[in-house]
């Protein structure tokens, strides 16, 4: 079987790409194993041929992000794929819910909401996959080995496998996962692949300070610099202690993710792939004297930038961690985005010591990890301090804090990134010791440590390449900085949410969007879905880079019978090209014409 993309690439530059399928897999596109099989199938070639690779991959395992209640889309999608008797092939393993299901009291939500959260976590339990409700299922067993090709979805789950374990994955959002796990096929392209797995970028940090980079506060603010800086782009991390434990690996990966689009990083002698900065350079040689990395130039055609970073050039990324600088008050913590692990629990008990917390205190955690600090005794005295642990899911995705507005503080640089938008709370950014130290007082402790131009023709006619085909016409909104649709765009009122983004508080309904870039949540795709639901959605999307995770809420769309929206990937310097406000039309073909 072989199929084409429609027209070229950017400028008519790209070539077109042929999917060529197994025999199998195209008994399962024809239905020989179930409806369900037949549409996740649909979903995984069209996945594959929007990413433009030419087969698939058969993999081992997949952690599927989809079981998040972000709108009766998502439970129809689910609830087909059951309906169709689909049934996962590989150990798959669930993402956070939008329900604590062992305490059902902690979620403010009204009956509507409770009832279809229920009902899309059950849908996935009922294809076969694991019950463990984790945004960190690297905690609770699930650890593929290195070189394995898994398919996971959740964007800090996605960099833990990848750099961490040193399994294959690519940024797979909601949906997809999915049908990958019922398929047990994935698009082979990108960090699939050995040899886009390779270091671009050396980053240095030999001359921050050992004292900083022996503190888990410090690994958030790496990893939120680290997704600022790189954006897509993967690291090797040079001068991290060889002690860096899993906790603080987990932690950068996941700021690194929110802040931009980071799925691998290697950390020199660290990490599985990366023995030593050259074999993350991909060289193949050992480390000798040569220079400042131990690389003879001779062997590499274009050397690598290497970026040297001290604790000072960490600030803007520290800063950003907090949007309540100035306040002193605060009225709630949270902790555990990614969840906690059972020392991290270890951890927090040492510094709660019995003592009394005097505000709301929240610890998110996987079912399985509290069943382990509760035999051993340290939940009953956490809760007796004042923590309440949940379980299940967490508060920046679901109401589980008092309804006002106020100041959450926490250590995770993840809730810290997406707080204000989905919680309407402030945020103010602190080690674990800040946090306790400041809950018991309900004031913040000291913290005060150093840690395009618009062309003016009058018409233009630029050529993209199809994702999703289709005619539209609007007012082209140009977002001047990427955006990840979960935490920066309300699906009901259709938009911008992230009170960071320089476009806070656009509408995006009807508009052609331009965007360079989409970065941060696997759970995009679903807020996509969702503003086709609503029929909030923009008119059309151009992209100056492809990305899977939203094309596939507007292919999944079309699969329910939603109106779809063509998306264009557009050469990044014809993005810039295009003036705020002009009338575009996005033509099937791929062209986009502007007058």
């Amino acid at each position: 079987m072989r199929s084409s993309w429609p027209g070229g690439g950017p400028g008519g530059s790209l070539p077109a790409m042929s999917l060529h399928l197994t025999q199998p897999e195209r008994d399962l596109l024809a239905g020989r194993s179930g409806e369900a099989a037949a549409l996740a199938m649909r979903v995984v070639t069209s996945a594959a041929e929007l990413l433009g690779a030419e087969s698939l991959v058969e993999i081992s395992s997949a952690h599927i992000d989809g079981c998040l209640h972000h709108g009766d889309g998502g439970v129809e999608f689910a609830e087909a794929l059951v309906k169709g008797d689909g049934q996962v092939v590989v150990p798959t393993t669930l993402n956070v819910g939008a329900l604590d299901l062992l305490h059902p009291n902690v979620v403010r939500a009204d009956g509507h909401k409770t009832d279809m959260a229920r009902r899309q976590m059950q849908a996935y339990v009922a294809m076969g996959a694991e019950p463990t409700f984790t945004c960190a299922p690297y905690q609770v067993g699930h650890e593929p080995g290195v070189g394995e090709q898994v398919a996971w979805g959740e964007s800090n789950a996605i960099a833990f496998v990848n750099s961490v374990l040193g399994a294959r994955t690519e940024r797979y959002g909601d949906f997809l996962d999915a049908c990958c796990a019922l398929t047990g096929r994935a698009p082979l392209f990108g960090l699939h692949l050995e040899e886009n797995r390779t270091a671009k970028v050396i980053v240095d940090a030999t001359n921050v300070p050992e004292a900083l980079k022996s503190r888990d506060v410090f690994y958030p603010v790496l990893g939120t610099w680290l997704g600022l800086e790189l954006g897509q782009e993967i690291p090797v991390i040079k001068g991290l202690p060889r002690t860096t434990t899993r906790d603080q690996l987990k932690a950068l990966g996941a700021a690194a993710a929110s802040s931009g689009a980071v799925a691998l990083f290697h950390v020199a002698g660290v990490t599985p792939e990366a023995p030593t900065v050259q074999a993350a350079l991909s060289l193949g040689r050992e480390e000798d004297s040569a220079g400042p990395v131990g690389w003879v130039s001779q062997a590499i055609p274009h050397l690598p930038r290497t970026i040297h970073l001290e604790s000072g050039g960490l600030q803007h990324a520290l800063s950003r961690l907090s949007t309540a600088a100035d306040t002193e008050r605060i009225d709630a913590v949270a902790l555990g985005s990614p969840h906690f692990s059972a020392s991290e629990f270890r951890a927090l008990h040492h510094c709660v010591r019995g003592r009394q917390l005097g505000v709301p205190f929240y610890v998110c955690t996987a079912r399985d990890t509290l069943a382990e600090v509760e035999s051993a005794g340290i939940a009953d005295e956490l809760r007796a301090a004042g923590v309440e642990i949940v379980a299940d899911t967490c508060v920046v995705v679901t109401p589980i804090l008092p309804a006002r507005d106020g100041v959450l503080m926490t250590n995770s640089g993840k809730f810290a990134h997406y707080g204000p938008s989905n919680t309407g709370y402030d945020v103010l950014y602190g080690s674990l010791e800040d946090c306790v130290e400041s809950a018991i007082t309900g004031r913040r402790r000291a913290q005060r440590r150093g840690v395009g131009l618009v062309n003016d023709a009058t018409s233009i006619e630029l050529r993209g390449r199809p994702l999703i085909a289709g005619e539209a016409r609007g007012p082209l909104l140009r977002l001047t900085h990427p955006i990840s649709f979960w935490g920066g765009v309300d699906p009901v009122r259709g938009q911008i949410v992230d009170p960071r983004h320089p476009e806070f508080e656009a509408s995006i309904t009807g508009t052609v969007l331009a965007i360079p870039a989409a970065v941060g949540s696997s759970s995009s795709s679903a807020i996509m879905l969702e503003l086709l639901r609503e029929e909030t959605a923009p008119a059309a999307i151009l992209m100056g880079k492809a990305d899977a995770i939203l094309a596939l809420g507007g292919v999944v769309g079309q699969e329910l019978g939603y109106a779809p929206i063509p998306i264009i990937e557009v050469a990044p310097s014809d993005l810039e090209r295009l003036p705020d406000g002009a009338s575009v039309t996005v033509h099937k073909d791929g062209r986009v014409t502007l007058s």
